[in-house]
Protein backbone atom coordinates (compact mmCIF):
# COMPACT_ATOMS: atom_id res chain seq x y z
CA UNK A 1 0.00 0.00 0.00
CA UNK A 2 1.25 3.48 -0.58
CA UNK A 3 2.07 5.82 2.85
CA UNK A 4 2.43 9.28 2.67
CA UNK A 5 3.30 10.54 6.46
CA UNK A 6 3.73 7.01 7.69
CA UNK A 7 8.27 7.00 7.86
CA UNK A 8 9.42 4.57 5.70
CA UNK A 9 11.15 2.33 8.26
CA UNK A 10 7.59 1.67 9.77
CA UNK A 11 5.68 0.36 6.04
CA UNK A 12 6.36 -3.03 6.87
CA UNK A 13 4.79 -3.19 10.75
CA UNK A 14 1.63 -1.38 8.81
CA UNK A 15 1.64 -3.89 6.35
CA UNK A 16 1.75 -6.77 8.61
CA UNK A 17 -1.17 -5.39 10.93
CA UNK A 18 -2.94 -4.80 8.39
CA UNK A 19 -2.77 -8.77 7.05
CA UNK A 20 -3.24 -9.71 10.54
CA UNK A 21 -6.71 -7.45 10.89
CA UNK A 22 -7.79 -8.75 7.51
CA UNK A 23 -7.55 -12.39 8.33
CA UNK A 24 -9.51 -11.30 10.95
CA UNK A 25 -12.81 -10.01 9.47
CA UNK A 26 -11.66 -6.57 8.30
CA UNK A 27 -11.90 -5.52 5.08
CA UNK A 28 -11.64 -2.30 2.84
CA UNK A 29 -9.01 -0.78 4.14
CA UNK A 30 -8.03 2.78 3.12
CA UNK A 31 -4.45 4.53 4.06
CA UNK A 32 -4.40 7.99 5.81
CA UNK A 33 -7.86 8.86 4.72
CA UNK A 34 -10.18 10.58 6.95
CA UNK A 35 -12.70 8.81 8.99
CA UNK A 36 -14.98 11.70 9.69
CA UNK A 37 -14.92 15.71 9.64
CA UNK A 38 -15.28 15.85 13.47
CA UNK A 39 -11.75 13.74 13.74
CA UNK A 40 -8.27 15.63 13.34
CA UNK A 41 -6.07 12.78 13.08
CA UNK A 42 -6.34 9.95 10.55
CA UNK A 43 -5.00 7.06 11.13
CA UNK A 44 -2.47 5.33 9.13
CA UNK A 45 -5.15 2.95 8.39
CA UNK A 46 -8.79 2.18 9.12
CA UNK A 47 -11.12 -0.76 7.83
CA UNK A 48 -14.73 -1.96 8.52
CA UNK A 49 -16.25 -4.95 10.26
CA UNK A 50 -19.39 -6.86 8.83
CA UNK A 51 -21.05 -5.47 12.23
CA UNK A 52 -20.06 -1.76 10.98
CA UNK A 53 -17.37 -0.98 13.63
CA UNK A 54 -14.65 1.14 12.34
CA UNK A 55 -11.14 -0.31 12.74
CA UNK A 56 -8.18 2.32 12.80
CA UNK A 57 -4.76 1.54 13.26
CA UNK A 58 -2.43 3.95 13.83
CA UNK A 59 1.30 2.62 13.27
CA UNK A 60 4.07 4.66 15.30
CA UNK A 61 7.24 4.06 17.48
CA UNK A 62 6.29 7.16 19.29
CA UNK A 63 3.81 5.72 22.25
CA UNK A 64 0.84 6.69 23.07
CA UNK A 65 1.11 10.57 21.91
CA UNK A 66 -1.84 13.48 22.56
CA UNK A 67 -2.70 13.55 19.52
CA UNK A 68 -3.57 9.81 19.68
CA UNK A 69 -5.50 10.84 22.85
CA UNK A 70 -7.18 13.56 21.71
CA UNK A 71 -8.41 11.56 18.73
CA UNK A 72 -10.04 9.06 21.51
CA UNK A 73 -11.54 11.40 23.12
CA UNK A 74 -13.35 12.85 19.72
CA UNK A 75 -14.34 8.93 18.91
CA UNK A 76 -16.33 9.07 22.05
CA UNK A 77 -17.90 12.61 22.00
CA UNK A 78 -19.51 11.97 18.39
CA UNK A 79 -20.28 8.42 19.56
CA UNK A 80 -18.44 6.75 16.53
CA UNK A 81 -18.43 3.30 16.91
CA UNK A 82 -14.23 3.35 16.35
CA UNK A 83 -11.84 0.20 17.45
CA UNK A 84 -8.46 2.20 17.32
CA UNK A 85 -5.23 -0.44 17.74
CA UNK A 86 -1.42 1.19 17.72
CA UNK A 87 0.34 -0.97 16.28
CA UNK A 88 4.60 -0.99 17.28
CA UNK A 89 7.30 -2.59 16.35
CA UNK A 90 8.78 -5.28 18.55
CA UNK A 91 11.40 -4.01 21.04
CA UNK A 92 9.53 -0.98 21.97
CA UNK A 93 9.04 -0.40 26.13
CA UNK A 94 5.47 -1.28 26.36
CA UNK A 95 4.56 -0.18 29.51
CA UNK A 96 4.24 3.22 29.23
CA UNK A 97 1.88 2.69 26.23
CA UNK A 98 -0.12 0.20 27.79
CA UNK A 99 -0.58 2.42 31.22
CA UNK A 100 -2.37 4.74 29.02
CA UNK A 101 -4.06 2.68 26.39
CA UNK A 102 -5.45 -0.20 28.58
CA UNK A 103 -7.97 2.39 30.32
CA UNK A 104 -9.30 3.87 27.30
CA UNK A 105 -10.03 0.92 25.65
CA UNK A 106 -7.34 1.52 22.71
CA UNK A 107 -5.85 -2.46 21.57
CA UNK A 108 -2.28 -2.28 21.70
CA UNK A 109 -0.62 -4.49 18.53
CA UNK A 110 3.20 -5.34 18.97
CA UNK A 111 4.51 -6.37 14.87
CA UNK A 112 7.61 -8.51 14.77
CA UNK A 113 9.95 -8.24 11.78
CA UNK A 114 9.13 -10.95 10.16
CA UNK A 115 5.29 -10.12 10.53
CA UNK A 116 4.10 -11.85 13.82
CA UNK A 117 1.50 -9.90 15.39
CA UNK A 118 0.85 -9.99 19.02
CA UNK A 119 -2.23 -8.57 20.77
CA UNK A 120 -1.35 -7.16 24.33
CA UNK A 121 -4.83 -5.60 24.62
CA UNK A 122 -7.89 -5.91 22.44
CA UNK A 123 -9.49 -2.57 21.08
CA UNK A 124 -12.66 -1.92 22.85
CA UNK A 125 -15.85 -0.14 20.94
CA UNK A 126 -15.17 3.73 22.08
CA UNK A 127 -18.78 4.55 21.80
CA UNK A 128 -18.80 1.63 24.69
CA UNK A 129 -15.94 2.49 26.40
CA UNK A 130 -17.54 6.17 27.38
CA UNK A 131 -19.46 4.22 29.64
CA UNK A 132 -19.35 5.03 33.53
CA UNK A 133 -17.85 2.10 35.36
CA UNK A 134 -19.76 0.78 38.19
CA UNK A 135 -17.78 1.77 41.44
CA UNK A 136 -16.91 -1.17 43.00
CA UNK A 137 -16.53 -0.15 46.42
CA UNK A 138 -19.65 1.18 46.83
CA UNK A 139 -20.93 -2.49 46.83
CA UNK A 140 -20.73 -5.30 49.23
CA UNK A 141 -18.37 -8.19 48.31
CA UNK A 142 -20.92 -10.27 47.62
CA UNK A 143 -22.22 -7.96 44.05
CA UNK A 144 -18.63 -6.76 43.07
CA UNK A 145 -17.82 -10.08 41.10
CA UNK A 146 -20.91 -9.92 39.26
CA UNK A 147 -20.40 -6.25 38.43
CA UNK A 148 -17.14 -6.46 37.08
CA UNK A 149 -17.88 -9.09 35.46
CA UNK A 150 -21.21 -7.26 33.40
CA UNK A 151 -19.07 -4.06 33.07
CA UNK A 152 -16.35 -6.85 31.17
CA UNK A 153 -18.87 -8.31 29.26
CA UNK A 154 -20.23 -4.74 28.30
CA UNK A 155 -16.89 -3.44 27.10
CA UNK A 156 -15.91 -6.53 25.54
CA UNK A 157 -18.40 -6.04 22.47
CA UNK A 158 -21.40 -7.57 24.16
CA UNK A 159 -23.52 -4.90 25.76
CA UNK A 160 -27.17 -6.81 25.73
CA UNK A 161 -25.54 -9.20 27.79
CA UNK A 162 -23.12 -6.88 30.29
CA UNK A 163 -26.81 -5.24 30.82
CA UNK A 164 -28.83 -8.36 31.60
CA UNK A 165 -26.14 -9.45 33.91
CA UNK A 166 -27.09 -6.45 36.20
CA UNK A 167 -30.53 -6.84 35.40
CA UNK A 168 -30.01 -10.35 37.00
CA UNK A 169 -29.02 -9.11 39.78
CA UNK A 170 -31.60 -6.63 40.48
CA UNK A 171 -34.13 -9.71 39.94
CA UNK A 172 -32.06 -11.76 42.38
CA UNK A 173 -32.38 -9.22 44.93
CA UNK A 174 -35.53 -8.14 44.81
CA UNK A 175 -37.45 -11.41 44.54
CA UNK A 176 -35.16 -12.14 48.34
CA UNK A 177 -36.44 -8.62 49.36
CA UNK A 178 -40.13 -9.96 48.65
CA UNK A 179 -39.79 -13.02 50.15
CA UNK A 180 -38.22 -11.43 52.89
CA UNK A 181 -40.73 -9.05 53.39
CA UNK A 182 -43.68 -11.90 53.47
CA UNK A 183 -41.54 -14.06 56.38
CA UNK A 184 -41.35 -10.55 58.22
CA UNK A 185 -45.16 -10.06 58.11
CA UNK A 186 -44.32 -6.69 55.69
CA UNK A 187 -46.59 -7.44 52.91
CA UNK A 188 -49.99 -7.58 54.86
CA UNK A 189 -49.91 -11.03 55.56
CA UNK A 190 -48.21 -13.58 57.90
CA UNK A 191 -45.34 -16.13 57.26
CA UNK A 192 -48.28 -18.63 58.67
CA UNK A 193 -50.10 -18.64 55.97
CA UNK A 194 -49.42 -19.73 52.52
CA UNK A 195 -47.71 -16.61 50.59
CA UNK A 196 -49.81 -15.18 47.45
CA UNK A 197 -47.43 -16.37 45.00
CA UNK A 198 -44.23 -17.93 44.56
CA UNK A 199 -41.64 -15.40 44.90
CA UNK A 200 -38.81 -17.20 43.89
CA UNK A 201 -40.20 -18.57 40.55
CA UNK A 202 -43.80 -16.10 39.40
CA UNK A 203 -42.52 -13.96 36.33
CA UNK A 204 -40.66 -10.69 37.62
CA UNK A 205 -43.02 -7.80 37.47
CA UNK A 206 -45.48 -9.69 39.05
CA UNK A 207 -43.26 -10.20 42.07
CA UNK A 208 -42.10 -6.48 41.60
CA UNK A 209 -46.01 -5.56 41.07
CA UNK A 210 -47.31 -7.45 44.14
CA UNK A 211 -44.35 -6.03 45.96
CA UNK A 212 -45.19 -2.71 45.43
CA UNK A 213 -48.27 -2.60 46.18
CA UNK A 214 -48.85 -4.19 49.46
CA UNK A 215 -45.26 -3.27 51.12
CA UNK A 216 -45.66 -1.70 54.44
CA UNK A 217 -43.30 1.20 53.74
CA UNK A 218 -43.52 2.73 57.34
CA UNK A 219 -41.57 -0.44 58.27
CA UNK A 220 -39.33 0.04 56.21
CA UNK A 221 -38.82 3.43 55.38
CA UNK A 222 -35.40 3.45 53.22
CA UNK A 223 -37.61 2.44 50.95
CA UNK A 224 -40.11 3.43 48.62
CA UNK A 225 -42.81 3.64 45.86
CA UNK A 226 -40.56 5.40 43.43
CA UNK A 227 -37.46 3.22 43.28
CA UNK A 228 -39.99 -0.04 42.92
CA UNK A 229 -41.57 1.84 39.90
CA UNK A 230 -38.09 2.22 38.68
CA UNK A 231 -37.05 -1.21 38.67
CA UNK A 232 -40.22 -2.07 37.39
CA UNK A 233 -39.52 0.02 34.59
CA UNK A 234 -36.52 -2.04 34.04
CA UNK A 235 -38.61 -5.24 33.50
CA UNK A 236 -39.23 -4.67 29.17
CA UNK A 237 -35.54 -4.65 29.08
CA UNK A 238 -34.69 -7.51 31.19
CA UNK A 239 -34.63 -10.12 28.09
CA UNK A 240 -34.87 -8.15 25.24
CA UNK A 241 -31.51 -9.68 22.71
CA UNK A 242 -29.36 -8.31 20.56
CA UNK A 243 -30.12 -7.88 16.91
CA UNK A 244 -27.74 -7.27 14.02
CA UNK A 245 -27.55 -3.43 13.02
CA UNK A 246 -27.80 -3.08 9.22
CA UNK A 247 -26.33 0.56 9.43
CA UNK A 248 -23.82 2.50 11.36
CA UNK A 249 -26.46 4.57 12.53
CA UNK A 250 -28.27 1.77 13.99
CA UNK A 251 -24.87 0.72 15.81
CA UNK A 252 -24.15 4.02 17.31
CA UNK A 253 -27.89 4.57 18.46
CA UNK A 254 -27.97 0.95 19.70
CA UNK A 255 -24.39 1.59 22.03
CA UNK A 256 -26.03 4.85 23.39
CA UNK A 257 -29.75 3.29 24.32
CA UNK A 258 -27.18 0.34 25.62
CA UNK A 259 -24.80 3.16 27.92
CA UNK A 260 -27.66 4.67 29.22
CA UNK A 261 -29.30 1.23 30.32
CA UNK A 262 -26.37 0.04 31.97
CA UNK A 263 -25.80 3.12 34.17
CA UNK A 264 -28.87 3.49 35.14
CA UNK A 265 -29.19 -0.02 35.87
CA UNK A 266 -26.03 0.09 38.67
CA UNK A 267 -27.56 2.72 39.90
CA UNK A 268 -31.05 1.25 40.95
CA UNK A 269 -28.74 -1.73 42.07
CA UNK A 270 -26.90 0.11 44.56
CA UNK A 271 -30.15 2.23 45.61
CA UNK A 272 -32.01 -1.30 46.35
CA UNK A 273 -29.08 -2.51 48.23
CA UNK A 274 -28.74 0.51 50.73
CA UNK A 275 -32.65 0.52 50.81
CA UNK A 276 -32.52 -3.26 52.27
CA UNK A 277 -29.62 -3.44 54.14
CA UNK A 278 -31.48 -3.50 57.56
CA UNK A 279 -33.01 -7.06 56.15
CA UNK A 280 -29.48 -8.73 55.66
CA UNK A 281 -30.90 -10.48 52.35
Amino acid sequence: MSYRALPAHLHAVADHARSFLTKRGVASFAVETEIDPGLSLRPTLHGQTRDYHIVCVEVTDSGYTDALDRFVLDCQRLELPVKLFIAVPAGIDMTPILRRALPRGVGVLEVGSGGSCNVFCPALSLSLASVRRPDLQRFPRRYRQALSDAENTFLGGDPVKGCSRVYDEIEALTRRLAQRAWTNGLLGGSASGPAPLNFATAPWKSVLDHLRSHLDYKQLPTLNDQLLSRVIGLTPFRNQTGHKVSRKQDLVRRDKQLRTRFEDAVDVLEELVNATRRLRI
